[in-house]
């Protein structure tokens, strides 16, 4: 369900980019998840009542529930939908309906300095002169 959703508002030339960093995120926080459920659950137990009483499967569940309503209400504050074909600049006249904006276009102007043929000198790297 959030890979649909991860991949709905990314862009389709990204979409290896992201379904790689999402199921890398997935190893590894399924990794770190059940080191600290199992770190939780192993250090309360030796505490109070050894294996066979539930005070550290407790500890663990609760931790998950924190954990779980974190991540709810990051969701809630952060998510947002659309694509970002959809926040694209609107731009009127000549460059109307292009998809990717070109320079001319965006009303950006740089001015670059003007050499003569023999002013260019190539830049010296310290550490190999």
């Amino acid at each position: 369900m959030a890979s649909i959703a991860i991949f709905k508002t990314a862009p389709v030339h990204m979409a290896g980019t992201v379904g790689a960093i999402f199921n890398g995120a997935l190893q590894l926080g399924s990794a770190v998840g059940i080191a600290a459920v199992t770190s939780i659950e192993t250090s309360v137990e030796r505490k109070h009542g050894g294996f066979t009483g539930y005070s550290g499967r407790a500890a663990a569940w609760w931790f998950l529930v924190g954990i779980v309503s974190i991540e709810a209400l990051a969701v809630v504050i952060f998510y947002r939908t659309g694509t970002l074909e959809d926040k694209t600049p609107q731009v009127e006249g000549a460059c109307a309906g292009e998809k990717h904006i070109p320079a001319q276009c965006t009303g950006i102007v740089v001015e670059l300095p003007v050499l003569e043929s023999g002013d260019w000198q190539p830049p010296v790297d310290e550490k190999r002169a």
